[in-house]
């Protein structure tokens, strides 16, 4: 009885004396014939999401923690730069201002509260943070 090792294709990989491939989760990836997968770094994630052949930078409006997909800017918050890596990294829209988008790329989605009316709250993704004046 001979053992024969598997020969993975790129986005999978096989452990030692397993007779399959797995699939890479989202967030890390292979180039193939690997015993395991490498890590996407925090910004980044594994492209395609799952079984992925490597890493891309998350676009504007998102971000990502390392060996995870990439996650989208809360309403009330923006990213305008890409390969962010936490979700602090969102810009929060100014107090009297809200943004009802989620993964805004710029401060042009923050719309000021309307006329008569302010808000206290930094990041609103409503107009109910909007109250009237006096």
């Amino acid at each position: 009885n001979s053992a024969s090792c598997t020969s993975c294709s790129e986005g999978t990989y096989s452990r030692s004396g397993s007779s399959g491939c797995s699939m890479c989760a989202i967030g890390k990836y292979s180039t193939g014939s690997s015993a395991s997968c490498s890590s996407c770094a925090a910004g980044n994630t594994s492209f395609p999401q799952a079984g992925g052949t490597m890493c891309v930078v998350c676009p504007t409006g998102t971000w990502s923690a390392a060996e995870s997909a990439c996650q989208t800017c809360r309403a009330g918050k923006y990213s305008s730069s890409a390969g962010r890596t936490a979700e602090s990294d969102c810009t929060a829209c100014a107090a009297g201002e809200y943004s009802t988008t989620a993964g805004a790329t710029s401060s042009s989605t923050c719309q000021a509260c309307a006329e008569g009316r302010y808000s206290t709250t930094a990041g609103a993704s409503s107009t109910s943070t909007c109250v009237a004046c006096g």
